[in-house]
Parts: structure tokens; C-alpha cells; sequence
């Protein structure tokens, strides 16, 4: 009879300062961004090396709204979709729009050819491991994540834009 009184005091003791612990929680606290390659998270975090030997980081661009396009040399919605981003990328300059094209697991001197033979005007990164395409869970080229100026995904989009106008509708929602 003592054990089961004895047993349901620390239960009890111990029920209590659970809930004590957790009305401690200030509830005008706002939650923290969670991080992740969807839309609302917070963009993962990553540096890659530029085709022309420069580290661009994430972190250092945040301020300016991003579309980052993950894309491949071999792939015919890719190559459609450039002229698009390459006009949204000069057209949203004095926005500060910044638009990453990634490709993705290429050999660099192949991607060097291709952005010179047709004059890609934006900047394109290398993961030429598939890294940072498997942290942003890229399963289908092109995929394209439109970031806001405090680093949050709006707007995840897969497959390719289908004309200017398309990319424009995406970009008006991470330009202030």
C-alpha cells in the first residue's frame, strides 16, 4: 500500500512539472522558420562554385528575392525555359532579382561549352556532385524555387515556364 501511494506521488510530482515546464512557453513567441525546400521554410542553405571559378553562398544574398532554377544541358524543357530567365534576370535587375541557374551533376567543362555557344547571360552554378539538388529533393528538371528577400520559399514550381509572362506572375511574389 505504500509502494502504490509512494508510486502515485512521483507520478504525480512528475506530471506537474511537465506541465509546469510547458506553461512556461511564452505564447507570444513567434515559432522559428523551419528549414526545408518548401514553400514557407526557410531555403537550405548552400555554396557552389560559379562556371567561372567564384563561391557563391545562399546567406550572402539574402536581401535580393531569387529564382533558383535547377537545370541540365541535355534537357530540351531547360534549354526552352532559358531565354525566359535570362530576360526576367535583365528585365528585374533594378529590382535586384538574382537568378541562379544550377546545373546539376554535369561535367563543368561541358556546361562551360553550352553557356558559351548560347550566350546564357545569368549565372550559372556547378553541383556537379548532386548534392545540393538532393537537399532542395530536385527530382524533374527544371524545377524552380522562387525565394523572398528574408529567404523564404514561395512558390516551388516543377516543369518548365512557358513564356515570359509565366515567369513574371512567379516573380511578382518575392518582389516587393
Amino acid at each position: 500500500m505504500a509502494n502504490e501511494k509512494n508510486l502515485v506521488l512521483i507520478l504525480a510530482m512528475v506530471l506537474i512539472l511537465g506541465l509546469t515546464v510547458c506553461g512556461c512557453a511564452s505564447s507570444d513567441k513567434s515559432p522559428e522558420v523551419q528549414i526545408g525546400p518548401q514553400k514557407g521554410k526557410l531555403a537550405p542553405e548552400f555554396t557552389l562554385p560559379s562556371i567561372d571559378g567564384q563561391e557563391i553562398s545562399l546567406s550572402d544574398l539574402r536581401g535580393k528575392p531569387i529564382l533558383l532554377n535547377f537545370w541540365a544541358t541535355w534537357c530540351p524543357p531547360c534549354r526552352a525555359e532559358l531565354p525566359h530567365l535570362i530576360s526576367a534576370y535583365k528585365g528585374y535587375a533594378d529590382q535586384d532579382l538574382v537568378v541562379l541557374a544550377v546545373d546539376v551533376g554535369e561535367d563543368p567543362s561541358q556546361v562551360k561549352g553550352f553557356v558559351l555557344t548560347q550566350r546564357v547571360s545569368l549565372p550559372v552554378l556547378l553541383d556537379s556532385t548532386r548534392e545540393i539538388a538532393h537537399a532542395y529533393q530536385v527530382r524533374a528538371f527544371p524545377t524552380n524555387f522562387l525565394i523572398d528577400r528574408q529567404g523564404i520559399i514561395q512558390e516551388v514550381r516543377i516543369g518548365a515556364f512557358r513564356d515570359a509572362s509565366d515567369v513574371t506572375r512567379s516573380i511578382q511574389k518575392i518582389i516587393d
